[in-house]
């Protein structure tokens, strides 16, 4: 046979023994999963303890700081001055104009606020008919501050307009006869709150 043949003829060719490593034995057996105590020292639940602490902290410190930035109080409205011009009355006739003043308190220091379809009314002591109404001006107030609002009202109430079933214009010729007639206002619009940081 030809030595430079590609192909080797078995026959003559020497066996030698093939040798694997040898088989590892085990020394002991697989660990067991951890005990509930063990899992308290593992990696993972330590970083969920810590991510549950920051939370807690976070919540505990937003929910504060949030509640002083955006809490806002109502403003505070007094009557602040009435004048009476104009007074006449009749036995069926009654009418009045009157110049009121109301003082308007911003309590807030973070906020501003602005009033926008402000209205003013006057009602009887007697019942809950308007007997006048004012439309007022929009303006603006700024922190911790105070702003005059005028109004101009003129009262004109009749018996005929008022009826004397719901006792309003008797009730009203009754206190006038006693030098007091009771009257209640109301200033009311719309109040457009903004945070001032």
């Amino acid at each position: 046979m030809n030595p430079s043949s590609p192909f080797l003829n078995l026959t003559h060719a020497s066996m030698t023994p093939i040798t694997a490593p040898p088989l590892r034995t085990l020394s002991s057996p697989p660990p067991a999963p951890p005990t509930a105590r063990e899992f308290w020292h593992t990696a993972n639940f330590q970083r969920l303890m810590f991510l549950l602490v920051v939370f807690i902290i976070f919540i505990s410190i937003y929910n504060p700081l949030n509640w002083l930035l955006t809490h806002v109080d109502i403003p505070e409205v007094r009557v602040y001055s009435v004048a009476l011009n104009h007074f006449t009355a009749t036995s069926d006739h009654l009418s009045a104009q009157l110049d009121v003043t109301f003082a308007v308190r911003n309590p807030n220091a973070r906020a501003t606020i602005r009033y926008n379809k402000v209205e003013a009314s006057v009602f009887s002591g007697w019942g809950d008919d308007v007997l006048s109404l004012a439309k007022l001006p929009s303006f603006a107030q700024d922190t911790k501050s105070t702003t005059q609002v005028k109004a101009k009202m003129w009262i004109r109430v009749s018996a005929w307009e008022m009826g004397n079933s719901n006792g309003i214009f008797s009730g009203i010729m009754s206190e006038r006869i006693s030098g007091v007639v009771r009257l209640n206002m109301d200033l009311y619009g719309d109040a457009i709150f903004s945070s001032k940081l």
